[in-house]
């Protein structure tokens, strides 16, 4: 075997064993229970101490790590910001990151250790150059990496039930608006597993509630363009942060995998800077095994089963039945334990006279996000307040966060508003979503967002959902 494919398989075990042994240090409470299963992932940074000799002299530390499954139905969105609407491992994952590099940049005005540093010529944060973020995922991403591998693994009577579900909603969807997916060009989670290469939206299921949320598969794809960093960091950050690579354990297909990630869509050369397009290697974790993988469960029950008496009751046998894990949780280096999310709300939230209390919100939903973007945004304001007084000079032509702050009433702007803002990443992303023909219709007037009525989509990312209009309008509440 070749050194470099060997230095492959080497760094993907360590990426999987990085991600396993974190995870398994956490208390017994946050894991399922006997017969439940999960999705595992997280996202690992790369610390290259030698450029020279980069296979022995590299370190990797596991700075968040999420598991989950479960995405709300479109009839239960909420305009407040208050509800996680995807709770799937990967997109937690991306979000626990997200808080992780707000923290570090904060830690980097305070004279701290941390992975970015403050560049005065631009007026951003850049992170080190001898950094490379992995992500790690226990199962392959849900859409279209994983449709042929869920296809090969289904038993003849599964394909006749799932065929039966299918008919049963084509039935319903014919007689029923709410179910039909206002753009052609994707289909709803498992339909049609002979389509290769197509956008395809949450859940799997055909008989769960519809969401808006797109595919894991869909979403990194996404981030191979834009990075994982989101428009709100943009704001401080020099460059995206782009993805080294996407190590995979169960249901991995290298062929669906890299048309799914990387090959389904063309290069695009048109992208604004400092936006490129990534190709993240895809690489197969086979030595460091997530024990609550279905199939490891799964196989567990068996050998189980296989050992004990073969004339099982009917009801231990149901009582035997794998079945998904219910909440999802996330972790992150700068918390002491695991957040628990149940229904897109911390565990045990309750609403008290049909009112969720705040406390009851999840750090990672958008309206916290949006509140852990505000603080930084001040302490950053701070920073470069700072450092134009030590300097003695206050340059007019710098287009940063102070003479944004110092223009606008911020406490008066919404989060579309700030994400709007946000241009350099607004154009790539209306690049892909719109294509370059109808870039330049898709105007801001007012802070709001166009309606998905009002312009066609030819983008390589043609047919992604958006949320009802003025969904993300909401403010922050200084009260």
């Amino acid at each position: 075997m070749e050194p470099q494919q060997q230095k492959k398989i080497s760094i993907s075990d360590r990426i999987a064993k990085c991600c396993i042994e974190q995870y398994e240090r956490f208390q017994k409470r946050f894991k399922p229970s006997e017969n439940q299963w999960t999705i595992l992932a997280g996202i690992v940074i790369e610390y290259i101490k030698d450029k020279n000799n980069e296979q022995q002299n590299t370190e990797l530390k596991c700075v968040c790590l999420s598991t989950g499954m479960k995405c709300i139905g479109k009839s239960h969105l909420l305009p407040t910001g208050e509800i996680i609407n995807d709770s799937h491992a990967e997109v937690l994952s991306r979000r626990a990151f997200q808080k992780y590099i707000y923290s570090e940049i904060e830690s980097c005005i305070d004279n701290k250790d941390s992975i970015v540093y403050y560049n005065k010529e631009t007026k951003k944060f850049k992170v080190h150059e001898n950094l490379r973020f992995h992500l790690y995922i226990s199962q392959s991403p849900c859409g279209d990496a994983s449709t042929v591998s869920l296809s090969e693994l289904q038993t003849e009577e599964e394909k006749l039930i799932n065929e039966n579900k299918k008919r049963i909603f084509n039935e319903k969807q014919n007689s029923n608006k709410q179910m039909k997916l206002d753009n052609e060009n994707i289909l709803r989670g498992r339909l049609n597993y002979d389509k290769l290469g197509v956008l395809r939206t949450k859940p799997g299921r055909i008989d769960a509630d519809p969401t808006l949320s797109m595919s894991c598969s869909d979403k990194i794809l996404k981030w191979t363009f834009l990075g994982i960093e989101g428009s709100l960091l943009m704001y401080f950050l020099e460059k995206p942060i782009y993805l080294s690579s996407v190590t995979v354990e169960d249901m991995y297909d290298e062929v669906s995998l890299n048309r799914a990630l990387i090959t389904r869509v063309d290069d695009v050369k048109e992208l604004p800077l400092p936006f490129e397009r990534n190709k993240p290697d895809i690489w197969k974790s086979s030595q460091y095994l997530f024990p609550y993988t279905k199939r490891y469960i799964e196989e567990k029950n068996k050998e189980k089963a296989s050992s004990q008496i073969k004339d099982l009751s009917n009801k231990k046998k149901k009582r035997n039945r794998v079945k998904a894990d219910d909440k999802a949780l996330y972790w992150n280096k700068v918390m002491n334990q695991p957040e628990v999310i149940i229904n897109g709300r911390k565990q045990g939230a309750s609403p008290k006279n049909g009112i969720y209390n705040k406390k009851t919100w999840s750090d990672l939903c958008k309206y916290k996000m949006f509140e852990q973007f505000f603080k930084t945004y001040h302490y950053v304001l701070q920073y470069q307040q700072k450092q134009q007084q030590q300097q003695q000079q206050i340059t007019n032509k710098q287009e940063n966060l102070t003479n944004f702050l110092i223009k606008d009433k911020l406490e008066q702007k919404s989060y579309q508003e700030f994400k709007n803002e946000s241009k350099t990443y607004k154009k790539a992303k209306d690049f892909l979503f719109y294509g370059k023909e109808n870039n330049s219709q898709n105007k801001i007037k007012n802070g709001e967002e166009p309606k998905s009525t009002s312009l066609p989509k030819k983008g390589i990312l043609n047919g992604w959902t958006e949320k009802p209009h003025g969904f993300q309008d909401f403010k922050l509440d200084f009260s």
